[in-house]
Formats: structure tokens, sequence, C-alpha cells
């Protein structure tokens, strides 16, 4: 799994191997957010992202050039409006552990 930064308070989320996201607050949803995943590779068109998770369905979101973040469906192929050479994605919900992340991109 992809190493994630915690947006809501600024703290880094280290995600070991073997490991689970969670997902969980009593108030309001969380934010995280990966580091590069592809960086100055050849210029990014499309991605899949197919997450593994039990729990509510959270919204997922890629980025092709690392800033321009768009709303994507779980295991449906996104064209980007902004294509780009830094593949990152972020994902917000509540109650959701998500315990794998599998992103195919050309």
């Amino acid at each position: 799994m992809t190493d994630l930064i915690l947006l809501e308070n600024g703290e880094q989320l280290l995600q070991e191997d073997g490991g689970g996201l969670l997902l969980e607050s009593a108030s309001a949803n969380l934010t995280a957010q990966s580091l590069s995943v592809a960086l100055n590779q050849g210029t990014i068109t499309t991605a899949t992202l197919t997450a593994t998770l039990t729990g509510a369905t959270p919204s997922f979101w890629m980025t092709a050039d690392g800033t321009n973040f768009e709303s994507i469906t779980d295991g449906v192929a996104h064209t980007f409006t902004n294509p780009g050479v830094d593949l990152r994605w972020k994902v917000q919900g509540s109650g959701t552990t998500i315990t794998n992340v599998k992103i195919e991109y050309g």
C-alpha cells in the first residue's frame, strides 16, 4: 500500500505492508492523500484505482499533475482532464477500512 499523509491535522500516517487504512471519525469525514505513485515516468492520461475495503463507501480522487484532483469511481478507468507526470490519489470517508489499493495507469 502507498504511504499516506493524513490531511486533517497535518500529521503523516505511514502505512506498512499488510496493514489497512482506517478512516473513522465521530464528527466528520477524514481525508488521506498519497505521496507520488508515479513521478516523471512519462505523461499520464488515464488511470484506474481499485480499492479493497470494508464499511462505508468513501469518495476517491486522483491527479495526474500532482495538483488538480479529479473525482473518480472505484474500479472504473478515468481519463484525466489535466494529464501530467505526478500521479497521486486521495480518499475521503468515515467508517471505512481500506486494506488494498491497486492503481493501473498509462
